[in-house]
């Protein structure tokens, strides 16, 4: 049997021509007829979400194009968990980078000569300036062990890369 995934086309006439290629209008008819009774949730594609599988059914005269193996769905759906990888790990890559400028940021407020100044003035501040210098040092070990495992997920989408293309 055969598939497409579903795009977001507009019309019918969209997903039959990426089924089964350019038709004649008769052909074009029969074809999106049959299209219909063989996925029933296309007759409001509003309402279709985008990757959704879609039935390509057999139709008399008619050849389904190179797109509609059953692997194709698979390896699009493979390619779209590594898309979807790729943007996690930019945006945990882009939080890592925002907290290493506001940690540098306190530990050079740490070291400035207002907070040096404050603990000459008073020195029972001296455990609450420890407690946030140790917080802060702990927190910029954490952030070295968050880059290695965002490092990690270049591995796991090459290898996801290398499975979308075995699949198609």
């Amino acid at each position: 049997m055969a598939f497409v995934v579903y795009q977001g086309e507009r019309k019918i006439a969209d997903v039959v021509a990426r089924a089964y290629g350019d038709l004649k209008v008769a052909d074009r008819k029969r074809a999106e007829a049959a299209l219909v009774r063989a996925n029933p949730h296309l007759s409001e594609l509003a309402d279709v979400s985008k990757g959704s599988l879609i039935v390509v059914p057999p139709v008399p005269g008619l050849s389904p194009t190179d797109q509609t193996d059953l692997a194709a769905p698979a390896a699009e759906g493979v390619g779209a968990v590594a898309d979807a990888l790729a943007a996690l790990q930019r945006r945990l890559t882009e939080s890592v980078k925002a907290e290493d400028d506001r940690l540098d940021a306190v530990q050079t407020q740490l070291k400035s000569k207002a907070v040096l100044a404050l603990l000459d003035r008073a020195p029972q501040a001296r455990p609450y300036v420890d407690r946030v210098t140790t917080a802060a040092k702990t927190r910029t070990d954490e952030q070295e062990t968050r880059l290695e495992v965002i490092k990690r997920l270049d591995a796991a989408r090459s290898e996801l890369a290398d499975l979308a293309t075995q699949l198609r």
